[in-house]
């Protein structure tokens, strides 16, 4: 083959530039530190390596998507432990305000007291982030979540919470709505509430109740309604006397003892005696047809003409109840009409079950209606309302007060707790955020890992190849310059 001048110097230049490329090419492996200066370098590696980076990318903003998530929920947890706080105050506020000694102006000292907390709470409850945003509006974060009413508050937001995505198939909750957090507190035990009616005048303080039976329940309404003086005439009377039924005379008086009216001869005195104690009360009363006969906070009074050793006897305390199912009239598993009331004795029925203690007045009734749901501001507006209103110094009044404190105490507890379960919520969130938080340091470690060996230069491999490159390169140069020097004019002489 006849090789001419021309192709041995284009064969040599283009190896030469060859040679020079590929050291071109380790030395920008060498300074970059990576293998795959373009995909044509390695095509699988480099699409490997595109998916990895692509996922390390999602793993970084999913930690900063936690980040944000748990600097939102950090600040819902201060705020509710500033809540928990001003719940707490108001439980102690009512243990206060139950003291007997108490007069209408050092309650409504903490009625004042009360209405500064009611004032902070709506302030929390309209808590705002960093960039303005209300915590408790759900997805309405620009509106005001609550506005003060004759009730408490107004909430004006819905119930959405704002969630971010925190992983590769998990979404998480930031946030918690105002009527999750404010208005969603069960009234009463949870299950039915009991109060006595305003108009009550005996010193009967009911229960909150449990539930015994659940599988028993109704959801009816009822009544308890208490009936009043029991009065007799003893059996052995011979003269033609009757006694009255009984009315209240002084309800605080109330203490149900039995008493017995017993007439002397000739029917014109009679004797008290309380025959419970076993003491007389008052001897050698002049006896009037039809004149009032106090006894034990009971009257009473005897017409016609009694004859000497006759008795008529008087429990004062109303000494019965009747329940009655609102909901359903005909219901037969209430209890019969006109059972013994005694004080602090259990009455059970439909799976429920609580008790009156106390002295109930003639014609007093306490009521059993599910729970519903209800907004702590209205219930310490409430309870604000119940210490401003002048008490009186009658049972009937003290009564009521003890009733509505009670009341009021489990409405508090129901917030409280559900307030509870809501940062107990936020505290598992805050864990969860911790554990991905763990998880996703750990995975960019191994997205890290994956691309050094995908991508990272083997220093000790690529600088052996450098060096025998540049031998080769200057062996080839060299090799042609001696190869374009041969000539037969040097060999002529």
């Amino acid at each position: 083959m006849r090789i001419s001048s021309s192709m041995l110097y284009v064969n040599a230049a283009a190896q030469i530039n060859s040679l020079q490329a590929q050291l071109v090419h380790t030395q920008q492996e060498i300074s970059s530190g990576s293998s795959i200066l373009t995909p044509a370098d390695n095509p699988v590696a480099a699409a490997q390596a595109l998916v990895v980076t692509q996922t390390q990318a999602d793993n970084t903003q999913f930690t900063a998507n936690r980040q944000s998530a748990t600097n939102s929920l950090s600040q819902e947890e201060t705020t509710l432990q500033s809540v928990t706080t001003l719940i707490q105050n108001a439980q102690t506020a009512i243990v206060n305000a139950g003291n007997a000694s108490f007069t209408l102006q050092q309650r409504q000292a903490i009625a004042t007291g009360l209405q500064g907390g009611l004032s902070q709470l709506v302030g929390l409850a309209n808590a705002q982030d960093g960039n303005g945003n209300y915590l408790f509006s759900g997805y309405q974060s620009s509106s005001l979540p609550f506005s003060v009413s004759a009730t408490g508050a107004q909430y004006n937001g819905d119930q959405g919470q704002t969630s971010v995505q925190v992983g590769v198939s998990q979404q998480m909750a930031i946030s918690d709505s105002g009527s999750s957090v404010f208005e969603n507190n069960v009234t009463g035990n949870g299950t039915f509430t009991s109060a006595a009616a305003a108009a009550n005048i005996g010193s009967g303080v009911v229960s909150s109740g449990s539930v015994v039976n659940a599988t028993a329940l109704t959801g009816d309404n009822y009544s308890v309604a208490f009936s009043g003086i029991q009065t007799a005439a003893a059996g052995a009377n011979t003269g033609n006397g009757t006694v009255s039924p009984g009315t209240i005379a002084d309800a605080k008086g109330l203490n149900g003892h039995t008493y017995s009216l017993n007439f002397n001869a000739g029917g014109t005195t009679y004797d008290i005696v309380d025959t419970t104690s076993g003491t007389t009360v008052s001897s050698g009363n002049s006896y009037q047809a039809g004149q009032a006969i106090t006894v034990g906070g009971a009257q009473v009074n005897v017409t016609g003409n009694p004859a000497a050793g006759d008795q008529f006897t008087v429990v004062a305390n109303p000494t019965t109840y009747t329940v009655s199912d609102i909901t359903n009239p005909a219901s037969v598993t209430v209890p019969p009409a006109n059972q013994a009331y005694v004080s602090g004795q259990s009455i059970a029925f439909d799976g429920l079950q609580f008790n009156v203690s106390g002295s109930p007045s003639n014609g007093d009734t306490f009521t059993l209606n599910p729970s519903a749901k209800q907004s702590v501001f209205t219930t310490l507006t409430s309870l604000i309302n119940l210490l401003n209103t002048p008490s009186g110094s009658g049972v009937a009044t003290e009564t009521n007060l003890t009733n509505g404190l009670n009341t009021a105490n489990n409405n508090l507890s129901s917030a409280l707790n559900n307030v509870l379960t809501v940062r107990a919520s936020i505290g598992a969130r805050l864990n969860e955020l911790t554990s991905l938080n763990t998880e996703g340091a750990n995975q960019d470690l191994q997205y890290s890992s994956t691309l050094q060996s995908l991508q990272d230069v083997n220093d000790v491999q690529a600088i052996s190849q450098l060096a025998q490159q540049q031998t080769t390169l200057t062996a080839a140069q060299q090799s042609f310059v001696k190869i374009s020097g041969l000539s037969l004019f040097n060999y002529i002489n």
